[in-house]
């Protein structure tokens, strides 16, 4: 079957580096982290307490863009705030659209897990006694439970937008956002729809998410150098830095495109997105699960390993994963992976799972529009293991053709999106 041509038109980002893409895409271009001591919540008694956390000027932008909107839950006000940003930015016109053709597709990897925290906080400055068996006898708030859900992000955005086509979540753990690409590509593909706001919004920081990600031994314990925690692929590092944020796109055909002469990003060429049945929480041995989504990613778009300029690498910092993703590299792409450039945007706002994905396709549709690559920053000691080009500490030009961005998560579910120049491939 013939491919139908697709193209990122906006992009949305909201994260520790800033409200909207070019304040996030600024900061990734300097490098700069945006990791930092845990605000909110005393977490002086976790082994982890750094985090990376949307700057606190975002509920005044949300209340002054959306003051009609009831207040949800924080990750879905940061997929919302997100999606309205990616629409400006495209310039598309929501009133000029057939709302039944424009679909919206969310990727979330926790829902409201952290309303949960706070619920249970506030039932025990209410009452000391918290005991479950009491549970029906505290004040909850009475939207607790459909904010929690994780369809709550992609319902609030369908809702307060308008739009009546397809509104789906997805829960893929740490490629929830990069899966939601490949399915919003698979609507217009089917022709279910025009135009797709897509993307993925998550956050955790919570006393919970910390303690349960510390009992994994997953977390960097770095906290007196928050800014240095995060060192995907450098062979000091000890685990990811946990964060929030929401990275939204317009994914919509080239044909849509053009008849309202949108400014294009990037093509989408192609995605995969498979499961490695192995561990549910390790990569399996040799990165031979991650190096088969490479290699059928690059066969759906049509791309051989050598027409690949650039990957935007998963790269969590944590021990294995950095090491089956590097393993997986050099088996997609063979003698070609020592030209790659690969870097992580994780090495500056932490891991901010179902949003993770997402965000990093957006950066990788941004790098091949600006021919900057940016950095891995904190690469102090470059691990030997790790034989790879990861563009380290400060970012460089490059004309990027074709790029591929990984995400591969917990249970196995792995996801690549390969993406191309303009016009180009």
């Amino acid at each position: 079957m013939r491919r139908t041509e697709t193209v990122i038109t906006g992009i949305g980002i909201v994260s520790a580096l800033g409200l909207g893409a070019r304040e996030n895409w600024d900061g990734f271009c300097a490098g700069r982290s945006g990791v930092a001591p845990v605000r909110g919540f005393d977490a002086s008694t976790l082994p982890a307490r750094i985090a990376s956390q949307v700057p606190e000027r975002f509920e005044d932008w949300f209340r002054t863009h959306f003051p009609d909107t009831p207040v949800g839950p924080r990750f879905a006000r940061l997929g919302l705030a997100a999606s309205r940003m990616a629409i400006d930015d495209a310039g598309l016109e929501l009133e000029c659209e057939d709302p039944e053709r424009v679909a919206v597709v969310v990727g979330n990897g926790g829902g409201g897990l952290k309303l949960i925290d706070e619920e249970v906080a506030r039932a025990v400055a209410a009452d000391s006694d918290v005991n479950p068996t009491r549970l029906g006898q505290w004040d909850f708030d009475p939207m607790a439970l459909v904010n929690v859900a994780g369809s709550c992000c992609a319902a609030q955005i369908s809702l307060v937008l308008g739009l009546q086509g397809p509104s789906t979540t997805i829960g893929m753990a740490c490629a929830s956002g990069a899966a939601a690409v490949c399915v919003a590509d698979d609507l217009l593909q089917l022709g279910q729809a025009d135009v797709v706001v897509v993307g993925g919004c998550d956050a955790l920081v919570s006393p919970f998410s910390l303690a349960g990600f510390g009992k994994l031994v997953t977390l960097s314990e770095r906290n007196c150098a928050p800014e240095r925690a995060s060192r995907p692929f450098d062979r000091e590092r000890d685990g990811f830095v946990l964060g929030e944020a929401a990275g939204m796109m317009i994914l919509e055909t080239a044909a849509h495109a053009r008849r309202r002469r949108a400014e294009v990003y990037a093509r989408v060429l192609g995605h995969a997105f498979t499961s490695e049945a192995f561990n549910i929480t390790a990569p399996a041995e040799g990165g031979v699960g991650m190096a088969r989504t490479m290699t059928l990613a690059m066969e759906n778009a049509g791309v051989d390993p050598a027409d690949v300029d650039y990957v935007n690498a998963h790269g969590t910092s944590t021990t294995l994963n950095d090491l089956r993703e590097a393993q997986g590299i050099h088996r997609a792409f063979g003698d070609h992976a020592r030209r790659l450039w690969v870097s992580s945007q994780k090495s500056m706002i932490g891991h901010t799972i179902g949003a993770a994905g997402a965000i990093e396709t957006a950066v990788t549709a941004l790098t091949i529009k600006a021919g900057i690559v940016t950095p891995t920053i904190n690469q102090d000691v470059p691990d030997p293991d790790c034989d790879l080009d990861v563009v380290p500490n400060v970012a460089r030009e490059r004309r990027v053709r074709v790029a591929l961005s990984n995400s591969f998560g917990f249970g196995g579910h792995n996801s690549t999106i390969v993406l191309g120049a303009n016009g180009g491939h």
